[in-house]
């Protein structure tokens, strides 16, 4: 836990401890990507043959600084002809775009988020992010009003289908989660 506190007031599903949570969260709990695959994305990794900098070692500081920049250019100039040549960081890119499509063209303005610890174990929350509010580490902030929108269930519905999520028979709503982060 760390040493400020945070306090968060959201439209959505306070999920607690996710204790009925998907496969997927254990195995990356990464939404944003099982989102991109459920709508279609085939992830292509980053390539394993990208130029990598000599690894630096107690004497790299010790160089004449011309020795070091020369190596740096020469390592600057690997990359730029890499990125101009190789098929592979050129499908990795496409592919890129392609996550980046697939996500503006879903327009889901929702997001799974984590807040502080409940006996050790974060809790999680489906959040709409347009009613998003988060107050600073120490202080006041005013409220927007706490006024739903008429899109926002169906948001909220089509992100939890999208996600396999089990909400139970809960109802969205307003949450404060308040934390330490």
């Amino acid at each position: 836990m760390g040493q400020s506190p945070s306090a968060d007031v959201y439209f959505g599903y306070d999920l607690g401890e996710f204790d009925n949570a998907p496969d997927w969260v254990d195995e990356h709990g990464d939404w944003e990507h099982e989102l991109a695959l459920r709508l279609g994305w085939t992830p292509i990794p980053f390539p394993d043959d990208y130029p990598t900098r000599p690894p630096a070692g107690p004497n790299t500081w010790n160089m004449p600084r011309a020795e070091r920049d020369a190596a740096n250019e020469e390592y600057l100039r690997r990359v730029d002809e890499y990125k101009r040549t190789s098929t592979a960081y050129e499908a990795y890119q496409a592919n890129t775009a392609e996550l980046e499509r697939l996500r503006a063209e879903a327009d889901v303005p929702v997001f799974l988020d984590r807040y502080g610890s409940l006996g050790g174990e974060p809790g999680w929350s489906v959040c709409v992010a347009a009613s998003g509010q988060s107050a600073p580490a120490w202080g006041s902030k005013p409220l927007r009003p706490l006024v739903e929108l008429p899109e926002w269930r169906g948001q909220l519905a089509r992100f939890i289908e999208l996600l396999g999520l089990d909400v139970g028979v809960a109802e969205p709503g307003w949450h404060l989660n308040c934390s330490y982060g």
